[in-house]
């Protein structure tokens, strides 16, 4: 995790407290103290199957298909589609034009990537349960 990545509203796990919590001003004064000891009591959440679905994802059934082979499953969340493709999540991307293209973009690792790439391309933050 990169001080550069989180935005105020992000989950990270608060080892201290042993939760989850979501970013907020204090945290910023806390990483500005001292970034050493910000990042050891607060660690990215790893992406998982069950935390997409906790965000409010529906699991698709439809495979994701990349260059019309069969990769993975597909998860959807108000039109914004997530593939899992060899152990790794990716923002899935479909192109329907003249010709139709699908494929995986952007590897997500963490709970806080995919918070902050749905923020960018929905201009809404990504549902916490």
């Amino acid at each position: 995790m990169k001080k550069e990545d989180l935005r105020i509203g992000n989950l990270v796990y608060d080892s201290v407290r042993n939760k989850e919590v979501q970013i907020q001003l204090k945290h910023f004064r806390e990483l500005y103290i001292s970034e050493k000891m910000f990042f050891e009591r607060y660690k990215a959440i790893e992406l998982t199957e069950e935390k997409l679905l906790s965000f409010g994802f529906d699991k698709d059934e439809y495979q994701a298909e990349e260059y019309g082979e069969s990769i993975g499953n597909l998860y959807k969340l108000n039109n914004f589609l997530v593939c899992k493709k060899e152990d790794a999540f990716y923002n899935y991307i479909e192109i329907d034009g003249d010709n139709y293209y699908s494929f995986c973009s952007t590897e997500l690792t963490f709970a806080h990537q995919l918070q902050n790439l749905y923020y960018s391309l929905k201009k809404e933050e990504l549902p916490i349960a």
